[in-house]
């Protein structure tokens, strides 16, 4: 970030400006996943093979509409 505008990040003479309410849905969502791994770990785990698996067979019927399901 830069001292003029806590919102604008520089590097190598380019400037992004970051809404605010931007900022606060990344950190929000940083945080809560942050969270959620330090309490369900087995979770992250679980996911990891689920889209190993979906990446190495993605036409097997269990895997199609997975992400586009939201249930948890």
């Amino acid at each position: 970030m830069t001292e003029g505008s806590p919102n604008k990040l520089s590097l190598k003479g380019y400037t992004v400006n970051v809404d605010t309410e931007d900022l606060i849905n990344i950190h929000t969502k940083e945080w809560v996943l942050a969270w959620c791994e330090k309490h369900h770990p087995h979770k992250f785990k679980e996911a990891r093979a689920l889209i190993s698996n979906v990446l190495k067979e993605p036409q097997k019927e269990e895997t199609i509409g997975l992400f586009l399901d939201k249930k948890a």
